[in-house]
């Protein structure tokens, strides 16, 4: 099987402190096996 990576767009830092705090649970670390935050930035 292949690994599961997520990809989300954050405005800020603290943003993307907050959604890894709100998703830490074990379930959702057994179906993603790597998170990425993109800044919304780079795509201005």
């Amino acid at each position: 099987m292949s690994p599961v990576i997520a990809i989300r767009v954050v405005e800020t830092l603290d943003e993307a402190i907050d959604f890894i705090n709100e998703h830490s649970s074990l379930s959702y670390r057994r179906h993603c096996d790597e998170l990425t935050f993109v800044p919304a930035s780079r795509f201005l």
